[in-house]
């Protein structure tokens, strides 16, 4: 390809930033917000604020759309599902804005598993924040009207990275237009003005990780439109083998959205079930690393990756596959508080599972496991423990630290020992029965002074016949008997 020498002529082009792109964002997110808490602040926004005082697309979409939604007055106030729309709405757009409207009309649907919530007080800085976007506009306006018919104004400036695409379009050298596809993470290299913008990309010319290339007028070669930045090169091509492997799998685009290309990434919760799975990309752990809680019930996997230690994961969830050795590379989630392996082919317990130093609920049931690891006495922090339909038996429960247990599940072949061990339970709200005979008229039952419960509490699927009851402490704090 021949090298081509392009300038631009930037010299009538603004210079000095006029204020921070994520602090224009954010201030954008609060009008937003206010618009929905009364209607007296619609009112008030609308009579001052236009469409074009945005900056972002999707912003400008939202705020045209909203007097649809807000001819009712209904439409208004503080409950729980009005005041999380606002920023919801943005979470959700991980397209293109033309499908906002679609987006509006089923937000309900979402709300539940996003993260954002609006601040209670949120419009106490509604008149400030209407004052900073008013006057932005106003200084923008103030550049745009310095244009020379003679000069290019129009510029792009476009980067790709792992969370999407952003397109950000200044004129005289002012950003007069911001379009993304994953509004809660915008590169460092996005300023408001053309200037600061360029020189930030420039610096990864030649840099690994990083492609620097420029956008020409087919038409007229010496007419550069816009200056491109791919950057983590490496975690796009992660993002691409998510997306193939979700192809693979023929993933509902509701479960796991990867509209464009791009994945969305600020779900909280990730569900997986239900999905033929055989295997689990170690990508996923590191693209949805914010995610609280993966599930993955219900599927084929037999195993772990691993490396999958850059999760933030607190609750992973791994019922009814197919994993026949506990899945040690758990330990690198160091924030990982809830473990369910219930319903696999696991026969043992590693020595060290100590390493789940902040693991609150263990669930192994119904796996062939015969005894618990003296590690197990380590964790200190467990409060919940699933062991039925398991061939554990009452000597490998002494390792249990059962004083700080609240819950546990256990086939009632165990129940002797709880019995005798039942002073010890000081913290224990919940006994969870399998196989149980047992009735509340029973003097092992009554003596333990817990409420008794005889419907089933267990899925029908994992049920293996006989009762299940449930003993729980409902009523007043009692004294537990000594037994």
């Amino acid at each position: 390809m021949e090298e081509k020498n392009i300038t631009i002529d930037a010299s009538c082009w603004q210079k000095e930033s006029q204020i921070d792109i994520i602090h224009l964002r954010d201030i954008e997110f609060r009008i937003i917000a206010s618009m929905y808490k009364s209607k007296e602040n619609f009112e008030k926004i609308t009579s001052q604020i236009k469409a074009d005082d945005f900056t972002f697309t999707v912003n400008k979409k939202i705020y045209e759309y909203l007097p649809f939604y807000a001819k009712e007055d209904s439409f208004f106030g503080d409950d729980s599902k009005k005041t999380k729309i606002a920023l919801n709405i943005l979470d959700i757009f991980n397209v293109s804005h033309r499908t906002t409207l679609k987006i509006l009309d089923n937000l309900t649907m979402h709300l539940d598993d996003i993260g954002f919530i609006i601040p209670d007080e949120v419009d106490k800085k509604l008149d400030l924040d209407i004052f900073e976007l008013l006057d932005f506009s106003k200084k923008r306006q103030e550049i745009i009207s310095q244009n020379s018919d003679d000069k290019k104004a129009y510029f792009d400036i476009e980067i790709e990275d792992e969370y999407g695409f952003y397109v950000a379009t200044y004129f005289n050298g002012i950003v007069m237009n911001i379009e993304t596809t994953y509004i809660f993470h915008l590169p460092d290299e996005l300023c408001d003005t053309f200037e600061y913008a360029n020189k930030n990309i420039l610096t990864y010319v030649q840099t690994d990780n990083y492609e620097v290339s420029m956008k020409i007028n087919e038409d007229e070669p010496e007419d550069l439109q816009a200056i491109c930045l791919k950057k983590n090169i490496d975690k796009i091509e992660q993002v691409q083998r998510l997306i193939q492997w979700a192809d693979k799998y023929k993933i509902d685009h509701i479960k796991f959205s990867r509209i464009g290309g791009f994945i969305h990434q600020c779900n909280v919760i990730e569900g997986f079930e239900n999905c033929n799975l055989e295997e689990i990309p170690k990508e996923l752990f590191e693209i949805k690393k914010n995610s609280f809680l993966l599930e993955f019930k219900n599927n084929k996997i037999k195993s772990l990756p691993d490396g999958i230690g850059i999760s933030k994961c607190n609750i992973l969830v791994l019922c009814n596959n197919e994993i026949e050795e506990f899945p040690k590379s758990v330990y690198e989630l160091k924030e990982l508080d809830t473990l369910c392996l219930h319903g696999n082919k696991i026969k043992s317990l590693p020595d060290d599972m100590d390493n789940l130093t902040k693991l609150k609920h263990l669930s192994i049931s119904n796996n062939p496991i015969k005894k618990l690891p003296a590690s197990i006495a380590n964790i200190t922090t467990l409060k919940e423990l699933d062991i039925e339909n398991t061939l554990i038996d009452e000597n490998s429960l002494e390792y249990l630290h059962v004083e700080n247990l609240e819950k546990i599940s256990f086939d009632d072949r165990l129940l002797p020992w709880f019995i005798k061990n039942f002073h010890r339970l000081k913290n224990i709200d919940t006994i969870n029965l399998v196989h149980s005979k047992y009735s509340e008229f029973d003097d092992e039952i009554s003596t333990l002074g817990l409420d008794i419960d005889t419907d089933s509490w267990m899925d029908e699927k994992d049920y293996l016949g006989m009762g299940c009851i449930m003993l729980s402490h409902k009523s007043d704090p009692f004294e537990i008997p000594d037994i």
